[in-house]
């Protein structure tokens, strides 16, 4: 995919979001709001040496930020509801990663919830039925995605609750949603995904991404089942703890994983999104990547 050297990217979120005072400034003078916390973002990125950047989901919560941009959907009392038809009513995260392209040297992922996690944050007033909801979620997801595809090749779903509850038709879920598309396709599932990784190898996917640093037993589990010519975006640090890991730890986290992860085949990020940590903590660990994967790349080479 034309990388010298193991990648080093992102899952999505970044601890950079503006004030309600910037937000009401910003919107006084007509201009888009998120404008200044996207770029602090992507600076931190390209600093820290990330390879394959994100817009750091600056506009809210990984529910919201989709949710509030499909018609049919309402949000009351702090909750999301299916109230009617959903249908794309255009850009969710597109014109997002237009801005990024437009002043990042970076490739840039395009990142965004999946249907059946968004489906798990809202109550359907509307469909009465699980299935059919998260069918229709993602015929909107598969247009943005394709709407997003002319601006970068790498289209991403997160879908946690995967590793919550595990739909028997999950498979044909993820097809759906990149039905029609080119591009490295990839799913982010968090949390413990061992009792369903091998099915995971049969999905019309090229990346698959999980939390290696909170469950290093995942490393068995690919040991036994292998990756089927999948890359493994291969989780390196916790996103869930403000401990900034060394280059020494992550180095070693690294190589373990080389032991049953080819490297050509082999993505490092953080374990999830990073928003729920400070700023300066967020930079260090993708610094602390960076200089891992360089001196496990020189150590190996």
């Amino acid at each position: 995919m034309g990388f010298k050297m193991i990648p080093v990217t992102v899952v999505g979120s970044y601890p950079t979001s503006p004030t309600g005072v910037e937000i009401k400034n910003e919107i006084y003078k007509g201009r888009d709001a998120y404008r200044g916390a996207m770029r602090e973002a992507i600076k931190d990125q390209i600093e820290a040496g990330v390879d394959v950047i994100s817009d750091g989901q600056t506009r809210g919560d990984m529910a919201s930020i989709v949710a509030s941009r499909i018609r049919g959907i309402r949000k009351y009392l702090g909750k999301w509801y299916v109230v009617n038809e959903i249908e794309w009513k255009g850009s969710i995260i597109t014109e997002d990663l237009k801005f990024v392209r437009s002043v990042s040297p970076k490739p840039v992922q395009a990142i965004i919830t999946g249907p059946y996690t968004l489906a798990a944050n809202m109550e359907d007033r509307h469909y009465d039925d699980r299935k059919e909801l998260v069918f229709e979620l993602a015929k909107v997801i598969n247009k943005e995605l394709k709407n997003a595809s002319n601006y970068t090749r790498y289209l991403h779903i997160d879908e946690p609750f995967f590793s919550v509850e595990f739909p028997e038709y999950a498979r044909e879920l993820v097809k759906k949603v990149f039905d029609g598309m080119d591009g490295t396709k990839m799913l982010h599932v968090c949390g413990d995904v061992a009792p369903i990784y091998e099915f995971f190898l049969d999905f019309d996917v090229d990346v698959l991404d999980h939390e290696f640093k909170l469950h290093p037993e995942l490393r068995e589990v690919v040991r036994d089942f292998g990756t089927e010519g999948k890359i493994i975006g291969y989780g390196s640090v916790r996103s869930d703890n403000p401990r900034v890991e060394s280059v020494k730890e992550i180095s070693r986290h690294i190589r373990e994983g080389l032991k049953v992860i080819e490297a050509d085949k082999l993505w490092i990020d953080p374990d999830c999104g990073l928003k729920n940590l400070s700023r300066e903590v967020a930079f260090n660990k993708l610094r602390n990547l960076s200089l891992a994967r360089d001196a496990v790349m020189q150590r190996e080479g």
